[in-house]
Order: C-alpha cells, then structure tokens, then sequence
C-alpha cells in the first residue's frame, strides 16, 4: 500500500468519525477535514471526481460551520 492509498484510507475514516459525533458543530470540523482530505487524495491519485466533489463541499461545511458559529443561544 502506498502513502497515497493511506491518504485515502484516513480521509474515509474522518468521513466514518463524522457520522459519529454526536453534534453538528463537530461533524461539520470533520467533514470539512474529509473534504481537505478527499480533495489531496484525489489530486495525487488523479481520481478528479472525487476532487471536485469535495472541492464543491468543502465551501458548504465552511458556511454551514460559520452559521453554526454566528448563531446565538436561544433565551430561557
């Protein structure tokens, strides 16, 4: 296995930790860690419709994340 393959393998495993956070705030930190991931992977390995899929992601979990971050907490 070469170090891209385990480039690979450590982008899918932060897509497999994303599905199990418990809140949003970390599976977007961790998707948006996929999407870099994914994008490095596929740009070395020449698999370019992984690279712009999550080149296309990557600015979505951004904003999702700073809206996330802009929000205020709810009065009681």
């Amino acid at each position: 296995m070469s170090w891209v393959d385990g480039l690979g393998f450590c982008a899918s495993f932060a897509v497999l930790a994303s599905f199990c956070m418990t809140t949003i705030g970390s599976l977007r930190m961790f998707a948006l860690a996929s999407n870099v991931l994914f994008s490095t992977y596929g740009l070395l390995a020449h698999i370019y419709p992984v690279v712009f899929l999550h080149m296309i992601l990557l600015p979505i979990n951004l904003l999702k994340l700073y809206r996330l971050q802009d929000r205020k907490p709810a009065q009681a």
